[in-house]
């Protein structure tokens, strides 16, 4: 029975690895520039703009991942007021950043609106 398990998995191991290849096959590959046109052509505020939404992208899933890391180390304190409190500390902070990211957001959007509106 191992020899038979070991050949199965060898199998799926190469098809696994094998399987994409196929999707190779195509007659003509375009491949797109690392920049795009409408990127390159874009006039400068949309870019910054673009890139402001990228960041603050980053921001918010780090904030989100803080704050689930803050959980897991309060769930799995068993009790340590030393382990709870840094949990505690850790969440509070994360929160402030996320509203601090969201109000910088925000401040930056009805600049650009009164900006642009006159």
């Amino acid at each position: 029975m191992p020899c038979f398990s070991k050949k199965i998995l060898v199998l799926t191991c190469l098809t696994l690895i094998l399987f994409p290849l196929l999707s190779l096959a195509q007659a003509t590959v375009e491949i797109e520039p690392p920049i795009s046109r409408e990127i390159a052509e874009a006039p400068i505020p949309v870019i910054i703009g673009r890139v402001i939404q990228w960041i603050m992208g980053v921001v918010g899933a780090l904030a989100v991942l803080m704050i689930v890391y803050a959980g897991l180390q309060y769930m799995f304190s068993v009790g340590d007021e030393r382990q709870i409190k840094q949990a505690k500390s850790i969440l509070v902070w994360a929160i402030v950043g996320l509203l601090i990211c969201i109000s910088a957001y925000v401040i930056v959007w009805a600049a650009l609106r009164v900006v642009e509106f006159g």
